[in-house]
């Protein structure tokens, strides 16, 4: 995918879009530093460009810098305040933070633009959990795992949630599912 974005980058020397698709590529890799490079290029570039932010935001949160990502959601929601995969970012970013009552307004809010999104199911159901709420977070982990029966790491929490529930052979179930994807 990088030499794709090599090729395309001959063609089209000042295009932000490639450029944040490229530096996302980078984040996917592990390649952090070259990812914060590459976003910080784009934003000489075009200052404020949204992708960029989330780009940003994204590269901060996998290196577990939650508060600075947070920054970077928070940009984006004040110029779009419905934007879905910038909530839920920022809602797991809170989550990890320990705030689980900001994190839960954020996936909140993602869920009701877009009901269907296993990913913001999945978060808000993450964040039950983390909060000891596992009867509603086997619920959003359920709906999630029923709308995308391959995202094994809902099927683990949805285990462990199972688990602190009492509920031992569909905890198991879960987490048989989830070590068969």
């Amino acid at each position: 995918a990088i030499q794709t974005f090599e090729t395309l980058k001959k063609k089209h020397p000042v295009a932000p879009r490639l450029e944040v698709y490229q530096a996302l590529c980078y984040v996917c890799t592990g390649k952090y530093k070259i990812a914060k490079e590459a976003a910080a290029k784009i934003e000489k570039i075009a200052p404020n460009y949204t992708e960029n932010q989330i780009c940003l935001g994204y590269v901060l949160e996998n290196q577990k810098n939650f508060a600075a990502a947070i920054k970077y959601y928070s940009l984006v929601l004040k110029t779009n305040d419905c934007h879905r995969f910038a909530l839920v970012q920022r809602g797991i970013c809170y989550s990890k933070k320990g705030d689980n009552i900001l994190a839960l307004k954020d996936l909140d809010k993602a869920i009701n633009i877009d009901p269907t999104r296993t990913g913001s199911l999945a978060a808000r159901g993450y964040a039950y959990a983390r909060s000891g709420q596992h009867t509603k977070a086997i619920s959003d982990l359920e709906r999630a795992t029923s709308i995308n029966a391959e995202d094994s790491t809902a099927w683990c929490q949805l285990g462990n949630s199972l688990a602190k529930t009492g509920a031992w052979k569909r905890a198991l179930a879960a987490v048989n599912r989830a070590l068969a994807i």
